[in-house]
This record gives C-alpha cells, sequence and structure tokens, in this order.
C-alpha cells in the first residue's frame, strides 16, 4: 500500500514538473511575441520594458491598471519611472 501511495506521489510530482514547464515555455513564448510586436512598432527593448511585460504577463488574467503595474516593477527595479 506504502508503495503505491509513494507512485502516486513521484507521477503527482513529475505531471507538476511538466506543468510547470508547459506553463514556463508559454510565458517564455507570449513574452517573446509582446517584444517582437513592441521591437516592430519602434520601441526600444530596455531592460525596464522587459519587466514591465513580465509582470503584465503575470497578472495575466486579472484586472489591472497602470498603477499597480508601476508598484509591482518599481519594486523590482526602482530605475523604472512612470514615463517607461
Amino acid at each position: 500500500m506504502l508503495n503505491k501511495i509513494i507512485k502516486t506521489a513521484e507521477k503527482s510530482e513529475k505531471e507538476l514538473t511538466f506543468e510547470m514547464n508547459v506553463i514556463n515555455n508559454y510565458e517564455n513564448t507570449l513574452e517573446d511575441v509582446i517584444i517582437s510586436r513592441l521591437k516592430k512598432a519602434g520601441y526600444k527593448i530596455t531592460p525596464q520594458r522587459r519587466i514591465i511585460v513580465r509582470e503584465m504577463i503575470e497578472q495575466a488574467g486579472y484586472h489591472f491598471h497602470a498603477k499597480s503595474i508601476y508598484q509591482c516593477v518599481k519594486k523590482k527595479n526602482p530605475l523604472i519611472g512612470t514615463a517607461t
């Protein structure tokens, strides 16, 4: 019985790892698409803009405002200003 529980736990851990990899690949792909579109629109891709894009992806599915994004990214990089 214990072996069955251990195998189930290991399987769950493997499934969780797989799901996290899928999510990470999706986020990287989405980030790449957004960055590509910003480049095509003529924007310079700065480290600050990358942080903002990542934060927007992390908050996807939630209703957010520019102010809330700014507050989150300001904690990650104090050099980011409102103009960015």
